[in-house]
């Protein structure tokens, strides 16, 4: 792949699906101003004030939205670029299952930079001496990213995230690692339910098989 998350700002707003949580504010927003009709029926200066304050506030909330989203999506594309010029292999759409991942063993709240690891699918980056994973939540019917993060062999060959690779097995034809990210307490499993061909090729590779 020549070219990975190439869009810009407003074409990432024109393929990307709201997030669901948008939806229901959307819906909220058509209820609001029904009742905000039926109460300022007879006075409508009031109604169009209120439907303006309302439209402009979605409307800022809406691109805060999109703009944090875009964010962390383009971290993705700073680790391949920071790889680009290697050996890569890239795939997309990788299922997997995640297991023991505490949300509140968090150390910190408030770096966007720093995945959770609440995802149901990954996009992974396979460069000669690291294994680059972004996350993605597939939830009622729109997609919402995780920061990427390195998996670490060796020396860091990126600005992303970083975890290490604690011990990996094959079972049952699927193939689990389990990593520690310095920011969570606690360790946590990945069971990659898809493309373990190309996981278990790679974890060979580059790391001892203790299982």
């Amino acid at each position: 792949m020549s070219d990975f998350r190439p869009e810009t700002f407003i074409e990432f707003v024109r393929v990307t699906k709201p997030l669901w949580f948008i939806k229901i504010i959307w819906v909220g927003a058509l209820f609001l101003s029904a009742i905000l009709f039926i109460g300022f029926k007879n006075n409508f200066d009031v109604f169009w004030n209120y439907l303006i304050f309302f439209t402009l506030a979605l409307m800022i909330q809406m691109f805060f939205t999109y703009w944090m989203t875009y964010k962390i999506y383009n971290l993705g594309r700073k680790a391949f670029m920071q790889v680009k010029n290697r050996n890569l292999k890239i795939i997309v759409d990788v299922e997997v299952f995640i297991s023991g991942f505490d949300l509140f063993s968090k150390k910190t709240f408030f770096n966007i930079n720093k995945p959770i690891y609440d995802f149901n699918q990954v996009d992974l980056i396979f460069a000669e001496n690291s294994l680059i994973m972004l996350g993605k939540l597939s939830q009622f019917g729109a997609v919402s990213f995780a920061a990427p993060v390195e998996l670490l062999i060796s020396t860091p060959q990126t600005s992303a995230s970083k975890a290490k690779i604690i011990n990996w097995e094959e079972k049952n034809e699927k193939i689990s690692i389990e990593i520690k990210d310095d920011y969570y307490a606690t360790s946590f499993k990945i069971e990659f339910k898809s493309h373990q061909k190309e996981v278990k090729l790679w974890l060979l590779k580059h790391i001892k098989y203790t299982s």
